[in-house]
């Protein structure tokens, strides 16, 4: 039939959750891999059905692959908006709908991949609209990330200290350590973009250093309020490490932006893979912690 014999039957709720991580991860990939040159350009030449592109800067294979981007992550959006408005008012597995839920992979599979051609076959001027909805979705979607990171933060933080409370002091010297190379790193990256980022004088490269200067002063009130003794008082538990954490997440979101700035500023062609797979590697882990 149509339901993947090699796909695992997950009845339990985590292990469903985990599976439906991972084949958001794939779409991820699969979205990464339009911005290839090569399809790109195919896509250029492939599809003059769907309307024309504007492309000021000459470069019209990078907005057709901007707009492919697009397409992919429409389709992942309405799959997952779909299950979820179908899993509505559903509390536990005996409900027919959970089948669906924790099973069927090959049918669900064929749907998403439905789903993404046939979004290719959708107008551009729908996807130039789009891009709007996405930005807003994507920002709420890093806000997530941050809350799930500082809860991972806070859990590590309690279990540890309860541990070096008890006398441990492997425990203590590892939450110590942990939150200097979470500075640490925040430091090198911060020194780093500020070197690799802003390397044209005058008015060129100052939104590049806006957001560094900016995220390196909130990154000081985040520190100053982890240690503030009202906030210890009330809550014992906050340390560096919470904040640690928060840094640097935040650090990465400043990099993932100016990687993404014009050569003038940054010696190259304004793309990194790097800021890309580190994206994927940390929304998949945010993803799965939130289904453990």
């Amino acid at each position: 039939g149509l339901c993947c014999r090699s796909c695992p039957s997950c009845t339990h709720s985590t292990s469903t959750r985990m599976v439906y991580a991972v084949l958001f991860l794939i779409t991820t990939i699969v979205a990464w891999v339009m911005l290839d040159p090569e399809i790109s350009n195919r896509l250029a030449n492939s599809h003059p059905d769907v309307g024309k592109v504007t492309c000021d800067s000459g470069n019209c294979a990078y907005e057709w692959a901007r707009l492919a981007v697009y397409r992919v992550m429409f389709a992942t959006g309405i799959f997952f908006a779909a299950l979820a408005l179908i899993m509505v008012r559903v509390q536990n597995s005996r409900d027919c709908r959970a089948g669906l839920q924790n099973g069927m992979w090959g049918t669900k599979i064929l749907v998403l991949a439905g789903t993404m051609v046939g979004a290719f076959f959708i107008d551009n001027t729908f996807f130039t609209g789009w891009g709007w909805v996405g930005l807003v979705g994507a920002f709420f979607f890093m806000v997530i990330q941050l809350i799930l990171l500082v809860d991972f933060a806070h859990s590590w933080n309690e279990s540890w200290l309860g541990k070096a409370e008890d006398g441990s002091k492997c425990y203590s010297f590892g939450l110590v350590a942990s939150a200097v190379l979470l500075y640490l790193a925040s430091a090198i990256g911060t020194i780093l973009m500020f070197v690799y980022y802003t390397r044209t004088e005058g008015e060129s490269c100052t939104l590049n250093k806006f957001f560094i200067d900016f995220n390196l002063a909130l990154a000081i009130l985040c520190t100053v309020f982890a240690l503030h003794p009202r906030i210890r008082e009330a809550l014992p538990s906050s340390g560096l490490l919470q904040s640690g954490v928060v840094i640097i997440y935040t650090t990465y979101l400043t990099w993932s932006s100016v990687s993404d700035s014009p050569d003038v500023c940054s010696g190259s062609n304004g793309s990194s893979t790097a800021p890309v797979v580190l994206g994927a590697i940390m929304t998949f882990v945010c993803v799965g912690y939130s289904a453990l």
